[in-house]
């Protein structure tokens, strides 16, 4: 069975939205594939530390891998699926966090996110969580986000905490690995 697209973002939306300032310091960016060398060498610089949660880490093995990633964030960009930003604190990439379309039924979205070592315990995750959250329910009208963490992920689970998400009792399980499921809905707020 093909799995039906929906656009969650219209074309005005898509280029309104192209930066969201968190703070003084911290915005979330759409990156393009100039950026692909500054996203390689943060992934070269965390293998080791994001490769213990994230399966992708282990096949992007190049700057053309960074920016077939990129390419890709933009194309599923422009037909509504996911959109993803690179995170800038104090004008250097430091993470990413992108947001994907789960269900047109209930309008529920997932956040996925990672951030650079040297930057982690620094409060700027949560703060770029709270702020996607927010321009979800505002401008996307999302009704239900959801973040999955690793269970042994403390700092991921800490994050979604912080951002005001509540943890579910199911836990999720995939290629043998257990996930806590946060979720916030608007009715929450």
């Amino acid at each position: 069975m093909k799995i039906k697209s929906i656009p969650i973002i219209s074309n005005y939306m898509l280029n309104k939205f192209r930066t969201i300032k968190v703070d003084q310091d911290l915005k979330l960016v759409i990156l393009s594939p100039k950026n692909a060398s500054e996203i390689f060498a943060l992934t070269e610089e965390n293998r080791d530390y994001l490769g213990k949660w994230l399966p992708w880490v282990s096949s992007a093995t190049s700057i053309n891998d960074s920016s077939n990633f990129i390419i890709d964030s933009l194309n599923q960009r422009k037909m509504g699926k996911t959109f993803g930003y690179g995170i800038m604190y104090k004008r250097k990439l430091v993470g990413h966090i992108s947001v994907m379309y789960v269900s047109e039924k209930d309008k529920t979205l997932d956040i996925g996110y990672w951030i650079s070592s040297q930057f982690a315990g620094l409060g700027i995750m949560t703060k770029c969580v709270t702020s996607l959250t927010y321009y979800c329910f505002n401008k996307l009208d999302a009704q239900k986000i959801n973040i999955s963490a690793e269970i042994t992920n403390f700092g991921s689970n800490k994050v979604a905490q912080k951002a005001g998400y509540k943890r579910l009792e199911k836990q999720e399980i995939k290629d043998g690995r257990t996930f806590n499921i946060w979720q916030i809905s608007r009715d929450t707020l």
